[in-house]
């Protein structure tokens, strides 16, 4: 900070230099949300996490019904999800939904991320879009799309989750199943590497 204070006697410098500081300080603090921030403010807090735990509660409650296993939850999948759902939120913006919002943009990439660094086979992707903060919604919403409904019961072995909740009320879930083998409930490789 340049000095440009004329004042020249020492107990002046002194609360001149504690003013500013105060007021640098105060300017600071006002401003450090918009430090923080970027397109889009995203809720990061215990409610998404405690929504991403029951909705991976209700998925696989889901699987047990039609005979499914459990899927295991990997950190890697999560963060991977939970990547996908911020970068979706900033698409977003505060005014709520728009046509399109619910994407599987460079689904290629995470599935190179799924491959090499988790060293997982193969690869699906659910979005969920809702103003509805429920997991049981939410997995409503999955269930009555087949590709989405299919993605929740093939032969997957590992799961990942993210959630988001923009500033609008807006939740955003993407689900990533991992597996290390190319098995499907269908018996084939077609829905493997799918984002639905």
């Amino acid at each position: 900070m340049k000095k440009s204070s004329p004042i020249k006697a020492g107990s002046h410098r002194v609360l001149f230099s504690k003013i500013t500081c105060l007021l640098a300080i105060s300017l600071f603090t006002a401003c450090s949300p918009s430090l923080k921030t970027t397109r889009v403010q995203v809720s990061s807090g215990r409610s998404e996490v405690s929504l991403a735990d029951r909705l991976n509660q209700d998925i696989n409650s889901y699987r047990a019904s039609k005979g499914g296993a459990a899927l295991k939850r990997h950190q890697g999948l999560d963060a991977i999800a939970q990547k996908h759902c911020e970068y979706l939120a900033s698409q977003i913006g505060n005014g709520g939904l728009t046509g399109g919002s619910a994407n599987h943009d460079g689904f290629d990439g995470r599935v190179l991320v799924a491959r090499r660094v988790h060293r997982f086979s193969m690869l699906g992707e659910n979005v969920v879009v809702s103003t509805n903060h429920s997991s049981a919604h939410l997995l409503k919403i999955l269930a009555k799309s087949k590709s989405h409904e299919r993605n929740m019961r093939d032969k997957w072995t590992h799961i990942g989750i993210g959630v988001v909740t923009t500033p609008s009320g807006v939740v955003i879930s993407t689900q990533e199943f991992g597996s290390f083998q190319n098995i499907t409930a269908s018996g084939s490789e077609d829905s493997l590497n799918q984002a639905w």
